[in-house]
């Protein structure tokens, strides 16, 4: 993310921008603290699953950007721990 910042004055009735504004500050993105919320998955045809969520609100997206994505894991519940597969998927 980045930001320009200024300082200024506020009383009642006015307010007075007390500086100029700064150069760019960046700061790094951070990953969402959350995750999303009514995981789901079933009904696809024989081979396939269908994986559903809710989208994650803008809110929460703590600093991640303008987007959020996301990374889905799955495996067969026979297979191993070490076996997952996974797919990114973005908004």
């Amino acid at each position: 993310m980045t930001y320009n910042v200024f300082s200024g004055t506020l009383n009642p009735t006015h307010f007075t921008v007390d500086s100029s504004v700064t150069a760019e500050y960046r700061t790094t993105e951070a990953p969402p603290i959350t995750y999303p919320l009514n995981l789901g998955g079933g009904g696809g045809k024989v081979g396939t699953v269908n994986i559903t969520w809710d989208p994650m609100p803008v809110s929460e997206w703590f600093a991640g950007g303008d987007k959020v994505g996301y990374i889905v894991y799955w495996k067969k519940a026979d297979m191993h721990e070490d076996q997952w597969d996974h797919v990114r998927a973005c908004c």
